[in-house]
């Protein structure tokens, strides 16, 4: 039995959300300075430098990269031979999530009523928590600052078996046709198939919130990903405490071993909305 302090586990998600938000993958710099040197429209090159600069701005003066710093998403791979000391685990992420938004100075947008008050909880709490129960005496934590902006741009159809690959092909293809220019690019498509309907929905959020970290735990069930980088709030994930040494694991096509695809859904992060401006 490992004991882990929750004053630990909070400390830990308060700076996965600081990074997320503050920092973006050398990949997605390296492909969109790469984007930069192909383009020739002097509209898109603005853009582009644009994009760039506010990558700079965030990192050197420690400010979120969007406005948007989305709502907080914590994926959390317990180990069974785990025992939180020290208060509530609940608690303790929000707790955690609740001094990144009030150290980064990040937007908080999180209501406690979706539909009617729709009065601010001023904190970006509650955090939207999914744990999974896994062996060993580690605790894997995904941090995901999720943009409102892509979230409405989310989709979920029930497929028949006989769709078969051309039917989900397809329907990826639609779904990036109907969200057209509302997500802000770059963007990650996340995909999962299988399962039941809140599986698969599940299944394409934690895909492509761990497309390019390192360290995520195997997904129970496969993915199929795009692979076009993310300019969102970027997920974060870290082994703590920090004894694990396990290898990246992203998610890949899935096999005839996986369920029907009785159940799709396809997310797509971009939330950027206007490059932040250097201060002077």
């Amino acid at each position: 039995m490992r004991e882990i302090l929750l004053d630990a586990l909070r400390a830990a998600v308060t700076e996965l959300f600081l990074k997320a938000s503050r920092e973006i993958a050398p990949d997605i710099r390296q492909a969109m300075e790469a984007a930069l040197a192909r383009e020739t429209a002097p509209a898109a090159r603005y853009a582009l430098e644009q994009l760039v600069l506010n990558y700079d701005c965030a990192r050197e003066d420690g400010l979120p990269i969007c406005q948007d710093t989305g709502m907080a998403i914590l994926f959390a791979d317990i180990g069974q031979d785990v025992h939180f000391l020290g208060g509530d685990f609940n608690e303790a992420v929000q707790a955690g999530v609740r001094d990144a938004y009030d150290r980064g100075l990040l937007r908080k947008s999180v209501v406690d009523d979706p539909l009617y008050d729709r009065k601010n909880t001023l904190d970006n709490c509650p955090a939207v928590i999914h744990t999974r129960i896994v062996p060993g005496e580690n605790v894997h934590l995904l941090a995901m600052a999720k943009g409102f902006g892509s979230e409405n741009m989310s989709r979920i159809g029930m497929l028949t078996p006989a769709s078969g690959e051309e039917g989900v092909f397809d329907y990826i293809v639609e779904t990036v046709r109907l969200a057209g220019p509302n997500p802000c690019p770059p963007m990650i498509i996340g995909v999962g198939i299988g399962g039941d309907f809140e599986q698969a929905a599940l299944m394409a959020k934690r895909c492509h919130s761990a497309i390019r970290t390192r360290g995520t735990p195997r997904s129970s069930a496969a993915c199929s990903t795009g692979s076009t980088p993310c300019a969102s709030a970027r997920p974060v994930t870290v082994g703590w405490p920090p004894r694990s040494t396990s290898p990246s694991r992203p998610c890949r096509r899935t096999s005839p071993a996986c369920p029907s695809p009785s159940a799709f859904a396809a997310t797509r992060p971009g939330t950027r909305k206007r490059p932040c401006r250097r201060r002077r």
